[in-house]
C-alpha cells in the first residue's frame, strides 16, 4: 500500500510517467491523474520541480466491504506533507484503485 500511494503522488509531481500506474488503478481514476498531471505541467512551465524525493509514513487501514479496502497513507515529500485516501475494490481477483484523494 506505501509503494502505491508514493507511485500516485509521484506521478502527480510529475516524478513518474503516469502511464506506469495503469496496471493498478479503474481506467476513470486514470482519467483523474492524467487530468492532474496535465494541469500541473500548465502551472510549472518554466519553473523547475522542487519536489526530490517521496516517501510513505503511517499507514491505516480498513476493509469496509469483502472486496473493498480504504486506506490512508502520510505521504512525505521535499515539499510537504499529504494525506493520501485510496480504496481498492477486488476485481477477477486482483486489486485495483477505484478512488483517490489527496489532501
Amino acid at each position: 500500500m506505501r509503494s502505491l500511494a508514493v507511485s500516485v503522488v509521484e506521478a502527480l509531481y510529475g516524478l513518474r510517467p503516469a502511464a506506469q500506474l495503469r496496471r493498478w488503478v479503474e481506467p476513470e481514476v486514470m482519467v483523474r491523474i492524467d487530468a492532474h498531471v496535465s494541469r500541473r505541467m500548465e502551472l510549472l512551465r518554466g519553473r523547475p520541480e522542487r519536489v526530490a524525493t517521496v516517501r510513505a509514513g503511517t499507514v491505516v487501514l480498513q476493509r469496509t466491504a469483502p472486496d473493498v479496502l480504504d486506506a490512508s497513507v502520510v505521504v512525505h515529500s521535499t515539499v510537504r506533507i499529504r494525506a493520501v485516501a485510496l480504496q481498492l475494490r477486488r476485481r477477477r481477483g486482483r486489486w485495483r484503485v477505484s478512488a483517490f484523494l489527496t489532501a
